[in-house]
């Protein structure tokens, strides 16, 4: 019957008024419809084996007496004690097994409720799942994720030679440093190089900074390479461990942090795709 529904397109959930039910919705309710086998049948059954457990036990409990009260070779009723406990024993087993597909049952529909009441809400699901619900959304939408550029499929990636440093080192990365903490890394760094060093157009402390900064914050390196070129000539100068010990990098600073950049990626499901820009903070 016509009413307001959720339609999910392009990784968004939103209402507008349909005929039927939304996309997503019936994925789901075609996930879940169907086990096979008759939940009715499978009920039954278990009332059937509950009698007969009963009826076996109690058979049990009964023929034993009444053989001895009435003479019987001690071998006959133990035969017929142990075929006996055989025939409980087998229908313990099946009743197990209609037992078990009655909770993968009750499961299933706790999960397709569960998964119908996200959807109904209009609430993003990652933040109101469980994490094998959502699970179970993604299996049921097939959804999949793809980088959108095929170069970084394949690129392993240059790692900075600086940060891979701290991390194999446990170096730690320093503050900026005061006044004269920042005479002290002059000091340090003198016998590396030329006095024209020392005579950039730009501010070496304040690079230094940046260099600091992006260590203990995990960003790449943006368009801008001054600072980035005068790291590597820190470094390939072996005058970066100096420099960061001049600020006793041993005892006080932060662990590098590796850059968590995220590249451009398509997000395709069964009922529509989406693609998401990259995310990545650079110095």
């Amino acid at each position: 019957m016509p009413g307001n529904f959720l339609i999910c397109r392009h990784g968004r959930i939103t209402r507008r008024s349909v005929t039927d039910r939304s996309p997503a919705e019936n994925a789901v309710r075609e996930r879940y419809a169907v086990l096979p086998g008759d939940g009715v049948q499978y009920e039954r059954r278990m009332r059937e084996f509950d009698q007969a457990v009963a009826d076996h036990e109690e058979l049990l409990l009964r023929k034993v007496p009444e053989c001895v009260a009435a003479g019987v070779a001690p071998a006959v009723p133990q035969a017929a004690v142990e075929r006996m406990q055989e025939e409980l024993d087998d229908l313990r087993r099946q009743r197990a097994v209609a037992a078990e597909w009655l909770a993968g049952r009750e499961t299933r529909d706790g999960q397709r409720d569960e998964l119908l009441v996200a959807i109904a809400s209009g609430t993003s699901p990652g933040t109101s799942l469980r994490l094998d619900l959502l699970r179970g959304l993604f299996e049921v939408l097939d959804v999949k994720v793809r980088c959108a550029t095929r170069d970084l499929l394949y690129r392993a990636g240059v790692r900075c030679p600086v940060g891979a440093w701290h991390e194999e080192t446990g170096t730690l990365v320093p503050p900026d440093p005061t006044d004269e903490e920042w005479q002290s890394v002059v000091e340090a760094v003198r016998p590396s190089f030329t006095q024209r060093h020392f005579t950039s157009k730009y501010d070496i402390r304040q690079q230094f900074n940046g260099m600091l900064h992006r260590l203990r914050r995990g960003l790449t390196w943006g368009p801008p390479q001054a600072v980035r070129e005068r790291q590597l000539s820190w470094w390939k100068k072996g005058a970066w461990p100096a420099a960061v010990q001049a600020l006793q990098a041993d005892v006080r600073g932060e662990p590098v942090r590796r850059p968590s950049g995220v590249p451009a990626f398509r997000i395709t499901t069964s009922i529509g795709e989406r693609g998401v820009e990259p995310v990545e903070e650079r110095l």
